[in-house]
């Protein structure tokens, strides 16, 4: 990697231990629930059809926290009109969506059911 190439890595030093254990938690919990992933040109949308009030109270708790150890990543709740798909929209500059494929989507991949982008 040359001095001009942006690093993108998290760095979870700048959660505590309980902000670090509650967005793993969390970030378990929220993916597991996106029914629809989409593949963006610089990231990924999971979507989450009806989403409860509960949920969405979870995908800002999420943003949240992510946000200070993913600074790179460019974090966006979306809600459709009329009850439709609430998306989480996870995007960036060149190079931050195989970041998001490695990190985020191969994790959902391989849990159970998960939903693959398309």
């Amino acid at each position: 990697m040359s001095p001009s190439e942006p690093l993108f890595a998290c760095d979870l030093t700048r959660l505590s231990a309980a902000d670090k254990e509650r967005l793993i938690r969390t970030s378990r919990e929220i993916f597991a629930q996106a029914s629809e992933v989409k593949e963006l040109p610089d990231g990924f949308a999971l979507g989450f059809p009806q989403a409860s009030p509960e949920l969405l109270a979870k995908l800002c708790g999420f943003i949240a926290s992510d946000r200070l150890c993913c600074g790179f990543i460019r974090h966006e709740l979306v809600s459709e009109p009329h009850g439709g798909t609430t998306w989480l929209r996870l995007t960036g500059e060149p190079g931050v969506k195989e970041v998001i494929r490695a990190d985020v989507i191969e994790r959902m991949r391989s849990s159970q059911g998960a939903p693959s982008p398309g």
